[in-house]
């Protein structure tokens, strides 16, 4: 992004976990929880990072703040380079 004139952004590569719109509030919390019980377990944890990955297990709403966070920060980057989807 420096390169195209666009200072200050970082590129990272995460993942997320999403479910349909309106999964009941008991389903997402018994989801998450048995998800970051997985990412405690130490074999998961040596995988993870013997693939360069680092774990997070956040909860839902930190999720989507950061989802908005980045949309907001990629728009910029689109606007101010110009870029478009051929």
């Amino acid at each position: 992004l420096q390169e195209a004139g666009v200072s200050g952004y970082e590129a990272l590569t995460w993942y997320g976990m999403y479910g349909p719109a309106g999964l009941p509030r008991e389903m997402v919390a018994r989801t998450h929880s048995e998800f970051s019980r997985a990412l405690q377990n130490n074999d998961v944890k040596e995988r993870f990072v013997k693939l360069g990955l680092d774990t997070v297990g956040s909860s839902s709403e930190h999720l989507a703040k950061y989802l908005q966070e980045e949309v907001a920060k990629w728009a910029g980057v689109i606007r101010k380079t110009g870029i478009s989807a051929k």
